[in-house]
């Protein structure tokens, strides 16, 4: 097994971080700031990227042989997750009669 770098180590702090700085000003401004979402996309893209430049193709290739962890992931991706989020909002945005539940 390979050894984390440290920028990779790092990037989750970043990246909440950069969420709780978003959040601070989004509640300081209170409204949204055009020109701030189109950042906060491009520094989500960024920290994805700087995690996803160190992946080997062939590692990734080699990942996907193993057939049950590559069916693990795509039925939390893909089932579990989506029925997850759809049960929370019919949970907690039952009073809103703009959304289909």
């Amino acid at each position: 097994m390979t050894e984390l770098s440290r920028r990779v180590k790092e990037s989750p702090y970043i990246l909440i971080g950069a969420i709780v700085v978003g959040a601070v000003i989004a509640q300081l401004v209170g409204k949204p700031i055009p020109w701030l979402i189109d950042f906060t996309q491009a520094g989500i893209f960024l920290v994805i990227l700087s995690i996803m430049v160190s992946v080997e193709i062939k590692d990734v290739s080699r990942e996907f042989r193993k057939v049950k962890l590559t069916a693990v992931a795509l039925f939390i991706n893909f089932i579990f997750v989506p029925l997850f989020a759809w049960t929370l909002g019919w949970l907690f945005l039952k009073s809103y009669p703009d959304l289909p539940f």
